[in-house]
């Protein structure tokens, strides 16, 4: 019985210390090589100062050409969208950056039915999990159900994300092999024309967002603006957002901007590239880049 729990101990002692190695390779390789994805190159910006910023989801990521403002403005200009994101996703992006000394003259929020949600999106969640020693991350972690194995067992975090950050995604991290996807900070055209509908808006708005609160402490209002990119006619319940007015401060509505400009739609929520170039240059306009 003695030998037994002699090799059980051993064993328990030999997992927990192969896990705790694990745990320090995968941090370091995740959090200093070569980005598997723009989120992670995003995390990862650093002592950069831009004329004009932009967050949001994919209806940032794909419709606001950087590149067209700084030909049309010479100001300098960088898209920090990413496929998926929440609300609170960008406001703890925003932050990061913030302490990682990037900053703006100017910064830009994408919001629509996103004000009614204040979660972190799972796949945010995993590529903050190799941060997860840093006290404003281990902060968004500290209210889940899961945050002591996070916190007190060693690699638990890797496990749990295995599709993000896996062994194939370290060993292709290692090698920095490519994976066909663009890594690059910045615009991301789509090509072609439609009216898919996807999804809808909700019935009702919620009374208020704490991140966007959260936002509106973190920048001074000279600065931080808000706006809703456009929608196709066909999106149900799309008025909703005109309510977002009387609930946020600096901001503009383009939810109709193109209803008789089909031609400018990949999707029924997102612009084409032809699409994306009109909005941006309405964006000039409007704030006078």
């Amino acid at each position: 019985m003695k030998r037994f729990l002699k090799y059980l101990i051993l064993i328990i002692l030999f997992t927990y210390g192969l896990m705790y190695f694990l745990d320090l390779i995968y941090t370091e390789l995740y959090r200093n090589g070569h980005p598997r994805n723009k989120l992670q190159n995003e995390l990862k910006l650093k002592d950069q100062h831009y004329d004009i910023g932009f967050y949001g989801s994919s209806r940032i990521e794909r419709h606001i050409n950087c590149e067209l403002i700084e030909k049309l403005t010479g100001k300098t200009c960088v898209n920090l969208g990413f496929a998926g994101a929440n609300l609170a996703d960008m406001k703890m992006l925003a932050e990061i950056n913030k302490s990682n000394g990037v900053t703006f003259d100017t910064i830009f929020f994408q919001i629509d039915y996103n004000y009614n949600f204040e979660n972190y999106s799972p796949y945010f969640l995993a590529n903050l999990a190799p941060y997860l020693d840093e006290a404003f991350v281990e902060h968004v972690f500290s209210k889940r159900d899961e945050y002591g194995y996070y916190k007190w067992i060693p690699f638990y975090k890797y496990m749990r994300n295995e599709k993000v950050l896996g062994v194939r995604e370290l060993i292709s991290v290692l090698l920095q092999t490519k994976n066909g996807r663009n890594t690059n900070i910045g615009y991301r055209p789509l090509k072609g024309v439609g009216l898919a509908v996807r999804g809808k808006f909700p019935d009702s708005l919620k009374h208020q967002n704490s991140k966007v609160i959260g936002l509106e402490k973190l920048y001074p209002s000279g600065m931080l603006y808000f706006f809703t990119a456009p929608y196709c006619q066909n999106i149900q319940n799309r008025e909703i957002s005109l309510g977002l007015a009387g609930k946020i401060k600096n901001y503009r509505n383009y939810h109709d901007l193109f209803d008789n400009n089909a031609e400018y739609f990949y999707d029924c929520g997102h612009l084409n590239d032809k699409g994306a170039e009109a909005f941006t240059e309405q964006l000039i306009f409007d704030y006078n880049f």
